[in-house]
């Protein structure tokens, strides 16, 4: 298989699915309000944000780390680790959206 070809050109406003190697390219101008979609994904990024602070404020607590069993601490990372994921995701949106 060939690699996946990249070139200079980026498509704002639209989004990105690669399928095998070809990514294609949807615009959504005309199909999606732009501006309510990144003010969307804004408020989606701070709430994400937020909640990984209570995770990090919990899992950086001595007490709790030394206290609660390893399941609850190890299930606590795992859940601040897919939060971390669900923000990289909202991040890369906002970017392909120019926000």
């Amino acid at each position: 298989m060939s690699e996946i070809e990249h070139t200079s050109q980026t498509i704002s406003n639209a989004y990105s699915v690669v399928v095998g190697n070809t990514v294609f390219f949807v615009p959504l101008e005309g199909l999606v309000d732009i501006d309510r979609e990144r003010k969307r994904l804004q408020k989606q990024q701070a709430d994400l944000e937020n909640r990984i602070a209570i995770y990090d404020k919990r899992l950086q607590n001595e007490d709790f780390i030394k206290k609660a069993p390893q399941e609850v601490v190890e299930k606590q990372r795992e859940e601040r680790r897919a939060l971390e994921e669900s923000l990289s995701k909202v991040i890369k949106r906002l970017s392909e959206l120019g926000g």
